[in-house]
């Protein structure tokens, strides 16, 4: 089975035969990381746009047992899961990061790494900073 790594994203090989949850090692990068493996029951998620983040909670089945799963993340996007698709959800230090959707094969991050946040929030604040000298710089000019 093919699963990203809450690390790097490199889709890699897995030996895994049934839903539950694992623990592996990227081959690429060497880092450690958690996988949980379901069928999707049912999915909902509201969006914050003020923050930019978004609440997620997944009803799911791992091996004829349901499951509940609730996280947020820093991200704002949405993700496409559907009754009966099989996800698999990568997490990095117990941190929901990769949300696959094996029916269609397609992945999203749902959590981005702290220093991409971190990166993300220096430069709206100087974004905001020089808007904010260029309107000063205007009005003083103008008086």
């Amino acid at each position: 089975m093919k699963i990203v790594c809450a690390n790097c994203e490199v889709q890699s090989d897995y030996n895994v035969s049934e839903e539950g949850c694992y623990s592996f090692t990227c081959p690429d990068c060497e880092m450690e990381f958690d996988a949980t493996i379901g069928t999707t029951r049912s999915k909902r998620s509201r969006g914050h746009k003020p923050s930019l983040s978004r609440e997620y909670s997944i009803r799911f089945f791992q091996n004829e047992l349901e499951n509940f799963l609730q996280f947020e993340s820093n991200v704002y996007e949405d993700v496409e899961l559907r009754s009966k698709d099989i996800f698999v959800i990568s997490s990095l230090d117990g941190v929901p990061r990769i949300l696959a959707n094996l029916n269609i094969q397609k992945y999203w991050v749902i959590n981005t790494k702290r220093s991409e946040t971190n990166d993300a929030a220096v430069m709206t604040t100087v974004l905001i900073l020089v808007f904010a000298g260029l309107i000063i710089a205007a009005l003083i000019s103008s008086s």
